[in-house]
């Protein structure tokens, strides 16, 4: 397979996946909890309650008039929070992303995402960004507070999020 097109190995986790999102993601997504390519992000508390949400969205083709699958992520996953009263702080970004697709294409989806993330008002805070294999079955978003262990909260009737 070419250089310039997505591998398997990019959803790996290690190298390949470190490699792509330095060189391709921030080179798009000026986040400065994204430059420290974790797995997850600890983000400073806000007065008031949290609103969360998490979408996932499959389309073919991935571009397509008026927009593009980058674009739909971001403004979707933000109608979501506007539909519960929330503002974005900032995004958690998930790519299946299959094998072969082309490089370019992809780099014009985070240019995408981060031209909608930077108009939605929240300065464009990608805070997360995971690659996964196409093969991959595997979900999971979650939400904590940070310094606090479950085992360790003292109401245990809100030990789960409502």
């Amino acid at each position: 397979m070419a250089e310039n097109t997505i591998l398997l190995d990019h959803g790996s986790g290690g190298l390949a996946s470190q490699e792509l999102i330095s060189g391709l993601f921030l080179k798009h997504l000026d986040s400065p909890i994204l430059k420290g390519l974790e797995d997850s992000a600890v983000i400073d508390n806000q007065p008031g309650r949290l609103v969360f949400t998490t979408d996932s969205y499959v389309v073919d083709p991935i571009f397509f008039p008026g927009g593009d699958i980058g674009k739909l992520a971001v403004h979707g996953t933000i109608n979501d929070l506007a539909m519960r009263g929330g503002r974005p702080l900032c995004l958690s970004l998930a790519l299946i992303l299959e094998e072969g697709l082309a490089l370019d294409e992809l780099e014009k989806i985070i240019i995408s995402i981060a031209e909608a993330a930077a108009e939605s008002g929240d300065g464009g805070r990608i805070v997360v960004a995971l690659l996964e294999k196409r093969q991959s079955r595997r979900r999971g978003y979650s939400v904590g507070h940070h310094g606090r262990s479950r085992h360790h909260h003292h109401d245990p009737a809100r030990r789960h999020c409502p």
